[in-house]
């Protein structure tokens, strides 16, 4: 009767231990490929075009001081 009842927890634990296991291992899947989208979108996301706006609700596009025009203000 004791030595099945050990057997029994021995099992019990045997497969909860298994199941931790993998379900750690699906998590850890998860986070890395969630991390690989992250990584993804933030190297390969395109530049945001800024705007200003005039006081009658006209929108301006904003360039960079870096880039040459041939505008003169």
């Amino acid at each position: 009767m004791r030595l099945e009842l050990v057997k029994s927890r021995k099992g019990f634990y045997r497969d909860n231990y298994n199941r931790v296991c993998t379900a750690l291992l699906m998590t850890l899947l998860i986070i890395f490929i969630l991390s690989l989208f992250v990584l993804y979108f933030t190297i390969f996301s395109p530049t945001p075009d800024f705007y200003a706006t005039a006081q009658n609700g006209q929108l301006t596009r904003l360039i960079p001081l870096k880039q040459v025009t041939d505008r003169r203000i």
